[in-house]
């Protein structure tokens, strides 16, 4: 089965000024509650939040289209129009650690892992050391699961997921809400979270920006143009 947290293969340039070796100690301590809106909460909006509450940039990078020989090299840097963030020491419906993307200043993604590492190299092919944090086990997966449906109510659909072996089987719960669309990837170790309308602008946008940019110099770029 495909995976279901796939997303369009976006590139990033990454920088780390704050990453230590004791980064991973940051998920441990208490965070402020979850308020954080898909397709609502700004960048700006975010940054607040994650000082206030003691969370830690650990990561932060924006979409790495390299626009020499193309029209793009006349604009002042469309690459900066997508961003992602890797917080420590917030509160993800529990999960204290997570991906934030923005898309024109706006969460669109937030990708909370739960049995893997950030970034998820699942998601976005990044080449630099994995940052260790806290694992789930299946029991508190499963404990996460049914606080969410305490909260977000039924799931709209469950859908199976088996790993590629076709050894095991687990359930991944999908909740549309408004637009917006929730999902916990039992199988992948992932809560993932999605407003429909600026995922699929943010996805058009790195496709168009695809179509002008050198393809040379863009090989990643070939998936996407792939891509339905």
């Amino acid at each position: 089965m495909p995976k279901l947290i796939a997303a369009a293969a976006l590139v990033f340039i990454l920088s780390a000024p704050s990453f230590t070796a004791q980064a991973s100690n940051a998920a441990t301590q208490p965070a402020a509650p979850f308020s954080y809106q898909t397709g609502v909460t700004t960048l700006a909006d975010a940054k607040k939040q994650w000082t206030l509450g003691g969370a830690k940039i650990r990561l932060s990078g924006r979409l790495n289209i390299n626009t020499k020989n193309s029209p793009l090299a006349k604009e002042p840097d469309p690459n900066r129009k997508i961003e992602m963030f890797t917080v420590f020491g917030v509160n993800v419906d529990g999960a204290t650690a997570a991906n934030f993307y923005f898309y024109d200043g706006t969460l669109f993604r937030i990708e909370a892992p739960l049995k893997v590492s950030l970034p998820l190299s699942m998601s976005l092919p990044f080449n630099i050391m994995m940052v260790s944090f806290h694992h789930y086990s299946d029991e508190q997966v499963d404990d996460l699961d049914a606080a969410l449906r305490k909260k977000y109510g039924a799931p709209s659909e469950v859908k199976q997921w088996i790993d590629a072996r076709r050894t095991f089987e687990r359930d991944v719960p999908i909740w549309k809400r408004s637009g917006n669309t929730i999902i916990l990837a039992k199988g992948e170790g992932v809560l993932l979270y999605e407003n429909d309308k600026d995922k699929a602008d943010a996805e058009a946008y790195y496709k168009n920006l695809c179509k002008v940019a050198d393809p040379k110099l863009n090989p990643n770029c070939q998936a996407a143009l792939r891509s339905p």
